[in-house]
């Protein structure tokens, strides 16, 4: 089933935010107008994948939305998998998307949709011989198609998930705990995964952690000092391995006392503020998702947690926090990002004034803020003077940009793509970054008609 509508018709509104934020608000079509849909994750690509709820039997889809260089938006649902329930979780750059298809009483059932073909995940762990459910849950997909996420492990049906990926090929990797029985990866990246394991017997404490591909070790993410927090959860992880996720006194990290946190790769640690009053307020925060750039999405709650007003917010490594709640149409509720790609394109979810049926949308950057972004990655890069010479020539593309001149930007950001792939050729660079830089100016590029 597929759905198209002009993308002209639901550009709904921008604004001129403070620092170097600009945003324009794109509400993406649901699956079933009448049903709830959800967005998951945006890839650099200018696609999103999710969930879109039907009257159809099963009443849930995993869809992929792609928004074409000619401002359409198509909704397309993937198909099903042994005729079961279908939830979209992640998509990578090749399309390739990932999730888990799910039947009443048995649980969760990891697929891997590619070229048009939808295929099962193996469980590599030992069956349970008590007729226990054989049960694996996909997360997310990179770009070399390695998928994360968890299997069920152990000799009865309650027995817990373990962190596991999957590669290419299709064969899993069980990487293991923290110390306690569950664990599970959230996110991934071509060099790093990031998740969560609880770290004793009794399963009463969590830990977020960092799983390296080159030294396949699992490090454990602390809670945030001074705060009274017990738990920590990994949700987010770019190729520097800086892992976005939340410090929290509740073990869900959803609810009162909860912080949003970047652990970064040279070990220090960024707590995210509330936008609440302390007192007034309950404190919650959650970093969702991190990109190369260091850019950082998620929500935070003003009011009482269960029934106050979501925001979606983005943190940016300048210490700037930008609430976007004024961008979204008046009345909207329980709102919140979920994904950042590489590119800069945000997604999220809200609920509409007086309904129950959940929206998602995406908020697109304008070129002068993906230039802006690229900055912050060229920093990122710790590329010393080469580095400050290079955000120059951005910078000096940004004014052209705000002087009407996008022409020269394009010619100013075709001669950057030359210097990156000269530092590549020098070793300055590797083919990760590259590709991570390039695909920005790529995507500037084509808003510009470059």
């Amino acid at each position: 089933m597929t759905q198209r509508i002009t993308l002209a018709l639901l550009l709904l509104a921008s604004a001129a935010l403070a620092g170097p934020a600009e945003y324009e608000l794109i509400l993406l079509p649901r699956f079933d107008p009448a049903r709830s849909s959800q967005a998951i994750e945006i890839n650099d690509k200018r696609q999103i994948s999710g969930l879109g709820q039907t009257t159809a039997v099963p009443g849930d889809r995993a869809v992929i939305w792609s928004i074409a260089p000619d401002d359409s938006v198509t909704v397309v649902d993937i198909g099903l998998l042994a005729g079961r329930r279908m939830f979209g979780r992640g998509l990578n750059n090749d399309g390739e998307m990932t999730g888990y298809s799910f039947v009443s009483g048995k649980g969760e059932f990891g697929f891997r949709y590619s070229g048009g073909a939808l295929v099962a995940l193996e469980n590599a762990f030992e069956s349970p011989p008590d007729g226990g459910t054989f049960r694996t849950l996909a997360l997310k997909i990179n770009d070399d198609g390695w998928i994360s996420g968890s299997a069920f492990k152990g000799a009865t049906s309650t027995a817990a998930f373990e962190a596991a990926l999957w590669d290419p090929s299709g064969a899993m990797h069980a990487l293991g705990n923290l110390g306690g029985p569950d664990s599970s990866c959230a996110e991934i990246s071509l060099k790093f995964v990031a998740g969560t394991s609880e770290t004793t017997p009794a399963g009463d404490t969590v830990r977020a952690f960092r799983w390296d591909f080159e030294t396949q070790t699992m490090e454990p993410l602390d809670v945030l000092p001074g705060t009274g927090h017990s738990h920590s959860l990994g949700r987010g992880v770019n190729n520097h391995g800086d892992v976005s996720g939340v410090s929290s006194a509740v073990i869900s990290g959803l609810g009162p006392n909860t912080l949003g946190v970047v652990w970064y790769a040279d070990g220090s640690v960024r707590r995210f503020d509330a936008i609440g009053t302390p007192g007034v307020d309950d404190i919650v925060s959650t970093a969702a998702s991190i990109n190369d750039a260091g850019w950082v999405v998620g929500f935070s709650v003003l009011g009482a947690f269960s029934a106050g007003l979501r925001h979606p917010v983005l943190w940016l490594p300048d210490e700037t926090r930008i609430d976007f709640y004024h961008l979204l149409p008046e009345g909207a509720k329980q709102a919140g990002f979920a994904s950042i790609s590489d590119t800069g394109w945000i997604c999220g979810n809200f609920f509409p004034a007086g309904s129950t049926v959940l929206q998602p949308f995406v908020l697109r950057p304008t070129p002068a803020t993906q230039v802006s972004m690229l900055m912050d990655q060229v920093d990122r890069l710790d590329l010393g003077r080469i580095g400050r010479g290079l955000n120059l020539q951005l910078k000096l593309a940004i004014d052209k940009i705000e002087d009407g001149k996008p022409h020269v930007a394009g010619k100013l950001l075709k001669v950057l793509a030359l210097e990156v792939r000269l530092l590549e050729r020098l070793r300055r660079l590797d083919d990760v970054e590259t590709d991570s830089l390039l695909l920005v100016v790529g995507d500037v590029l084509q808003t510009l008609g470059e």
